[in-house]
């Protein structure tokens, strides 16, 4: 099954030890991740959590999602806020 692309990756900036990631926020921005798309947290299935940093050189967290209709994501930064939306498909 051919999967459709992330619009982005959180990958652009400079390195992050581990040290710098919060788990705290991590959690969060998966928990949120289902209800910023518009959907239940039980259907959904969280693909992966990616963190890097952006052009501004701050954390941003990217959730993937697998859905029946598919694969999205929501790109969260520092502070949680989204940035950017990928509805399932």
């Amino acid at each position: 099954m051919d999967r459709p692309q992330l619009l982005r990756h959180a990958t652009t900036g400079r390195t992050l030890s581990l040290d710098e990631i919060d788990p705290d926020t991590l959690r969060t921005a998966a928990a949120n991740a289902p209800a910023t798309l518009g959907l239940e947290p039980d259907e959904v299935e969280i693909e992966h959590v990616a963190v890097g940093t952006g052009e501004t050189d701050e954390q941003e967290y990217v959730v993937a999602v697998t859905t029946d209709e598919g694969l999205g994501s929501v790109v969260f930064d520092h502070g949680l806020q989204v940035m950017e939306t990928t509805a399932p498909h």
